[in-house]
């Protein structure tokens, strides 16, 4: 079972400006109102029974990840399989992949506790990136039509904790390591461009479902996969 203790905007921290304080709370309820309305359950943290720990060879490096027990094995064939596939490219003379040199997982399981942490991290930068729109809105910056903006422009980029894939242990972030850099998971058009470019992409779209991963068609991550499933603790897919 999972800890079901459901996290709310009550949970937040105080600002110092009571306005904006209040502001925060209702962007974050209305963007868990955004998951309700697609009928997505609350997924709490899943007992620690469930998870196992990626080895360092198959993880970012310095990055302890984990995933559910159910899927470690695939994962872990899928990145065998797939540097297996990447060497035989460039023996073949393949220009694309010719200066990757390792595919690792960069995220793997995050409870809703830790989903919250990054929620709250990155919210002043989402409040300081959409304020000049919101103030040409009707009400202002903190009126109704700029809280529900911002909402919608946070859960393209951070999903509300305990609706997103990850906390269910069977969602994984790949990255790739090309030129000395690991590939980021960043959602600006330029590196979402550069990754639906690269070798990996394009071997997880060719191959990704005969492991039983697929990509979400509401996030526009071409590092991110999910694997479907119908577990005890979660009674099924996220969404």
């Amino acid at each position: 079972m999972q800890d079901q203790s459901v996290i709310t905007s009550a949970d937040l921290r105080t600002l110092p400006d009571p306005a904006c304080t209040r502001f925060m709370r209702l962007v974050y309820d209305s963007q868990v109102q955004l998951w309700s309305a697609k009928k997505a359950v609350y997924a709490g943290n899943i007992p620690g029974a469930f998870l196992k720990n990626l080895p360092a060879g198959d993880s970012l490096p310095g990055r302890s990840i984990q995933l559910h027990s159910d899927i470690i094995d695939v994962v872990r064939k899928m990145l065998k399989d797939a540097r297996k596939a990447l060497s035989r490219a460039k023996s073949a003379g393949l220009k694309k992949g010719q200066h990757v040199i390792d595919i690792r997982i960069r995220s793997g399981y995050r409870s809703a506790s830790k989903q919250f942490s990054i929620w709250e991290r990155n919210y002043p930068k989402y409040y300081k990136r959409t304020r000049e729109h919101r103030r040409i809105l009707e009400g202002g910056e903190h009126g109704e039509r700029a809280m529900q903006f911002l909402a919608k422009y946070i859960n393209q980029r951070v999903f509300s904790p305990g609706y997103s894939p990850h906390q269910h242990g069977k969602a994984v972030d790949f990255t790739y390591k090309e030129d000395g850099v690991w590939a980021e998971a960043d959602t600006s058009p330029e590196s979402i461009f550069k990754w639906e470019e690269s070798w990996l992409f394009f071997w997880l779209r060719q191959h990704g479902a005969a492991y039983g991963f697929t990509q979400n068609p509401d996030i526009n991550e071409p590092w991110h996969w999910e694997c479907d499933f119908n577990g005890e603790f979660a009674g099924g897919f996220w969404y």
